[in-house]
């Protein structure tokens, strides 16, 4: 996805959920892409806990799907905003401990303050998920930053 549209989907998505006190941030692709890995996210995601989960209010006519998916413990909604797909997640899956919310930091990324998973925790949780490719590409940007 093109970087400009990206930073208009964001930009409306924190219009919508402005002033709404939700626990949320960035996953995947899009967390890597704000902390400046050159990867191209095809998507967006987002995690939330359960109270986070009214995005479903706020972005409602965007929503095409709305399903629980029992594969991974998971409340999704998915949503298009500007021919983006985001997909916001809400785990209730205590036995896997990926969302990391403790760990949330906010960044700035072209004027925009959005909550991500730091590098560190990232490579944690692609750990988990058994992702080692993204763990092997978070390290090496992480090598060659320091």
């Amino acid at each position: 996805m093109e970087q400009s549209k990206l930073y208009e989907t964001l930009k409306y998505i924190l219009i919508k959920i402005k002033d709404k006190n939700l626990i949320w941030r960035l996953e995947r692709s899009t967390n890597l892409k704000v902390q400046g890995i050159d990867i191209i996210p095809r998507d967006l995601d987002i995690a939330t806990d359960e109270e986070g989960i009214t995005f479903r209010k706020e972005l409602k006519s965007h929503i095409i799907k709305d399903r629980y998916k029992e594969e991974i413990k998971a409340q999704s909604l998915v949503c298009n905003i500007n021919g983006i797909e985001i997909e916001i997640i809400y785990r209730n899956n205590p036995k896997v401990a990926i969302d990391m919310f403790d760990k949330i930091k906010t960044i700035k990324w072209h004027r925009l303050d959005l909550p991500i998973l730091p590098l560190e925790n990232a490579i944690d949780f692609y750990t988990i998920i058994k992702k080692p490719e993204r763990v092997r590409i978070i390290q090496d940007f992480l090598n060659k930053n320091q």
